[in-house]
């Protein structure tokens, strides 16, 4: 059977009425997650990018020579995923997470798969509250495992994809931007956007 990991984590920035932008992006993994896993760890050497999250990469210059690098990778051609969400209140997050990452399940899902998810920022109690969650919409083989940021480098790739794709979808004034850089390989799942791929290589 197969195992296809998501690696996920979220942006947002708060404009209005404790309302904000919400971004939720991640990376769908399957049998290559070794050799993937060495190539990040090279894309963080060679951009120099190092282990810093995405906030804490100030150099405009680390940032695209990084995201550079990462699109290098024909492994990660077509399973890098997210979800804007637009004037979001805190209360709706969580939801916004799991609708997320069910779609992500529909979307990369090849056939009889035990999906195991990596939430970005997820401890204890609530990684259990996303998997019940999960499987009382359907999804029925799902672990949901700690995302280690210092360890692992799809971690620090989904941190730096839910920035960057929160950037370039919205813009200072708080609207939605008409045209951004954001590349075709990315798959949006946001639902009137969904055009599932099927998982490359899978």
């Amino acid at each position: 059977m197969h195992r296809i990991r998501f690696y996920s984590d979220d942006s947002y920035q708060i404009f209005a009425k404790k309302t904000a932008h919400f971004v939720v992006a991640g990376v769908a993994i399957c049998h290559d997650r070794a050799d993937i896993r060495r190539l990040l760890l090279e894309a963080e050497r060679v951009s120099r990018r190092g282990l810093k999250d995405w906030r804490a990469t100030h150099s405009a210059d680390e940032r695209e020579r990084y995201l550079d690098a990462v699109l290098d990778i024909p492994a990660l051609n077509g399973r890098i995923f997210f979800s804007p969400f637009d004037a979001l209140s805190p209360s709706d997050y969580w939801n916004a997470r799991v609708d997320t990452l069910e779609a992500a399940i529909a979307v990369f899902t090849p056939g009889d798969c035990h999906h195991v998810m990596h939430p970005e920022g997820l401890q204890g109690n609530p990684r259990h509250q996303l998997r019940m969650e999960l499987k009382k919409r359907g999804c029925e083989r799902v672990t949901v495992d700690p995302a280690q940021f210092a360890m692992d480098p799809e971690v620090r790739l989904s941190d730096a994809l839910a920035g960057y794709v929160r950037v370039e979808m919205y813009r200072g004034d708080g609207q939605r931007a008409v045209l951004t850089n954001i590349p075709a390989e990315f798959v949006n799942l946001e639902p009137k956007r969904r055009n599932p791929p099927g998982f490359p290589g899978g």
